[in-house]
């Protein structure tokens, strides 16, 4: 009886006590750092799930006219971002500078980083920064930039503004020019790269489908009026905003127009698709967070963020992160489009051009729409 009794004490702990550590289940992975920048030359960074302020770091170019519009990314835990006429690249954690790249000229384009070098325009120029020696490996002149590199098989795309309006395709490692196309008078918006095609829109109001390998135009399509809002590609479909307040779903092989989604104002923001959901903000005289399904152009639920967004969704954890033009930055429910927290930038109060990224605890990185990483 009490060697029975003795059996089953032994059977019972082994079942219950005795779990292997593989049996566990593994802890799920959740937004922990969201990085933004100001209009001011400042960045900072907030607590992702509570909104509380963990640091924020001034530039050396306090006060340029220029301000911090770029988009900030993050690599191996620093954050780059090209603030006034200097790239910086900041530990994740801390905030403090670990160190700094002067340009020729100011600029608004969001660096990428890939394969140790960070890739950024500056006014006329492309650059590509070594990112352990801190030193220019190569510098292409180009024309006025203001949009985002992507990279794609040791190819760096980039878009060109004023005064030229074309798509260069430039070596990564030696930055000698490959192929351009001319494709209108202005190009604001970032290049997206899906199955070796590239994805454009002009001050025009035209989009554009390129060939990555060869430059060739595969098709165009006429959104409308001139806009700055870069496009996404899910599952096959173009998704862009336009000026004129319209939201568009455009065939990614064919140029045809699936459906689209009038809203009650222009869109600078580039939208983002996450579970099914494209989010985008819409500008000036709206002021609204959308939540459109993608599969019928209909809206799930609208957000009122304040006077305007330039700035373009990122999303992570089930949450929407955006700021605003009065200075806030936003953090929405994916879901039930329910605030969740809100803080005022202390960085002068200034309008946030900037979109925001996101890094969770894992050290997984989220981009927004409008950066050349997103795809």
């Amino acid at each position: 009886m009490i060697i029975r009794f003795l059996v089953v004490i032994t059977t019972c702990l082994a079942l219950f006590s005795c779990k292997s550590p593989s049996s566990n289940p593994e802890e799920p992975d959740i937004a922990e750092t969201v990085f933004i920048s100001s209009d001011n030359v400042t960045l900072l960074a907030y607590d992702a799930l509570s909104g509380t302020k963990k640091w924020v770091f001034t530039s050396e170019d306090y006060g340029a006219s220029s301000g911090t519009r770029a988009t900030p990314t993050i690599d191996n835990g620093t954050v780059y971002v090209h603030g006034g006429f200097i790239l910086y690249a900041i530990d994740s954690a801390t905030g403090a500078k670990k160190w700094s790249y002067a340009m020729e000229d100011v600029s608004f384009s969001s660096p990428t980083v890939v394969n140790g070098t960070v890739y950024v325009g500056s006014g006329r120029w492309l650059y590509a920064i070594d990112v352990a020696t801190h030193t220019k490996k190569w510098a292409q002149q180009l024309y006025d930039i203001a949009a985002s590199p992507t990279v794609y098989k040791g190819i760096v795309y980039i878009s060109t503004g004023f005064r030229d309006g074309s798509l260069y395709a430039i070596d990564a490692e030696t930055g000698t020019k490959k192929w351009s196309i001319k494709l209108g008078t202005e190009i604001y918006s970032s290049p997206t790269l899906v199955n070796e095609v590239v994805y454009i829109t002009n001050m025009d109001g035209d989009l554009f489908a390129i060939d990555a390998i060869t430059g060739v135009k595969k098709w165009e399509y006429k959104i409308g009026e001139s806009h700055f809002s870069s496009p996404t590609v899910a599952n096959g479909v173009v998704y862009v905003g336009t000026g004129d307040s319209r939201l568009l779903a455009i065939d990614a092989s064919t140029g045809t127009k699936k459906w689209e989604f009038k809203a009650g104002a222009g869109f600078y923001s580039s939208p983002i698709v996450v579970d099914g959901i494209l989010y985008i903000g819409s500008d000036l005289t709206e002021g609204k967070l959308y939540a459109i399904e993608v599969a019928s152009g209909t809206k799930k639920w609208e957000f009122k963020v304040g006077t305007g967004i330039y700035s373009s969704p990122t999303v992570a954890s089930g949450i929407v992160y955006i700021g605003g033009l009065d200075s806030n930055l936003f953090a929405v429910d994916a879901v039930t489009g329910v605030k969740k927290w809100d803080v005022t930038l202390e960085a002068l109060k200034t309008a946030v051009y900037s979109s925001p990224c996101v890094v969770t605890k894992k050290g997984v990185v989220f981009h927004p729409g409008i950066s050349g990483d997103q795809q």
